[in-house]
C-alpha cells in the first residue's frame, strides 16, 4: 500500500551508484538511471523490478546492500541479496 518510487521501473542493472554523501549524521548514496537522472536514496529505500530494498549503504566499499523479493519456480515468494 505505498506509491512505487521512481527508481522501482528500472532493472538493477541499468542503475548505477555514483556516491555517497553524509549530512547530519544521515548517509546517502546518488545513483544514475539510464535518462540520465540522478536520485538520492537512503537506507530503506526501494529500487529495482523486484520490490528491492536497501538494507545498507557501505561508504568504505561504495556499495548498496539490496535486497530483492521475486517469485521462485515454485510461485513462492523469496528474498535474496
Amino acid at each position: 500500500n505505498r506509491i512505487p518510487d521512481p527508481l522501482e521501473k528500472f532493472p538493477l542493472d541499468a542503475l548505477q551508484m555514483l556516491g555517497t554523501m553524509r549530512l547530519e549524521g544521515s548517509t546517502w548514496a546518488l545513483v544514475s538511471t539510464p535518462d540520465g537522472a540522478i536520485h538520492q536514496v537512503v537506507v530503506g529505500s526501494y529500487l529495482g523490478q523486484n520490490n528491492g530494498k536497501i538494507v545498507a549503504i557501505n561508504e568504505s566499499d561504495g556499495v548498496l546492500e539490496i535486497e530483492e523479493r521475486f517469485r521462485g519456480v515454485s510461485g513462492q515468494i523469496r528474498a535474496g541479496r
